[in-house]
């Protein structure tokens, strides 16, 4: 906006110095004060070998710092833009790795936590497919050493009915996914992975996410301890009855019994002193028949004499 040395106007050299110039950040003044940006070329005039002049040619680029100032408040604005938004980003991605962390970390105490259950702990798909199984539940179905999520459970457990097998499909595990309902059974039977019976309690209860349902989860354990120790209770049930029952009877038979001998004890005891006054009675009698004896003896001696 201010007027340079005239040495260093590119007009005056071209004219002076024979000296071409481009230039392209210029402001030309009007003569009613006002200015405007220009670009503009300007070259010496030689005519015989002498400087005659020059000529310059120049254009209005007002427009075009109007819209270079725009795109450059753009690409400021843009710039702050991105800036923010990578800020936000790396904000959002530690937050979503803490998230991640602690997610992955609460996963692990929850399967810690299902692995030390001493139930086994199933949880399948709407499918019928194994996604989770503890160390219990492999244990109790004898699926140890086998990877046991993604396949079917029907491979490693069975539902049985009065000995017949019930497939996922056709069991009370399916009813809970179609009806959203629990079943809980106290004596039930499973098939396990190597063919054998195992009795069991267990439950099966929807397993729920956003309002549907996406699979089941199954807790049970072995209850063939149990059963075993009920037996027994009721085998010592029956013999405490039957031992109640000898008692019984043995003291039904031990009252007449004991009768008879305390009724035999006073008869001993009656005769016994009976047979002293028998005894007695049979010492008079044979004294009194010595003297009897005696007495005859000394008639006849008296009759002799």
């Amino acid at each position: 906006g201010e007027p340079y040395p005239i040495e260093s106007c590119p007009l005056h050299r071209a004219v002076f110095a024979c000296e071409e110039a481009e230039v392209a950040d210029e402001v030309f003044w009007r003569s009613n004060g006002t200015s405007f940006p220009v670009e503009y070329h300007v070259a010496p005039i030689i005519e015989n070998g002498a400087r005659a002049g020059a000529a310059m040619s120049f254009r209005d680029v007002t427009l075009q710092r109007q819209y270079e100032k725009g795109l450059a408040n753009q690409q400021r604005e843009l710039e702050r833009l991105v800036e923010e938004r990578t800020s936000s980003l790396l904000k959002e991605n530690a937050e979503r790795k803490r998230t991640q962390t602690a997610l992955a970390a609460s996963q692990n105490r929850l399967r810690s936590i299902a692995d030390s259950l001493f139930e086994g702990v199933l949880v399948v798909d709407e499918h019928g497919h194994i996604i989770f199984a503890n160390r219990s539940a492999q244990r109790l179905l004898h699926g140890e050493g086998t990877r046991m999520a993604g396949q079917e459970l029907d491979a490693f457990l069975m539902l049985l009915d009065g000995g017949r097998e019930l497939p996922f499909a056709d069991s009370p595990l399916r009813e809970v996914i179609d009806h959203q309902n629990t079943v809980n059974q106290d004596d039930a039977v499973f098939r396990a992975a190597n063919g054998t019976a195992i009795p069991v309690a267990y439950a099966c209860s929807p397993l729920l996410e956003d309002g549907k349902c996406r699979g089941a989860i199954i807790s049970f354990r072995n209850i063939a301890v149990l059963k075993l120790a009920q037996q027994e209770a009721v085998q010592a049930s029956r013999l405490a009855s039957v031992g109640q029952l000898a008692a019984g009877i043995a003291h039904e038979i031990n009252t007449p019994i004991q009768y008879i001998g305390d009724n035999l004890r006073f008869i001993a005891d009656s005769f016994s002193q009976l047979i002293a006054v028998l005894e007695a009675y049979q010492h008079l009698e044979d004294e009194a028949a010595a003297e009897a004896s005696l007495a005859s003896a000394r008639q006849s001696v008296d009759k002799a004499k």
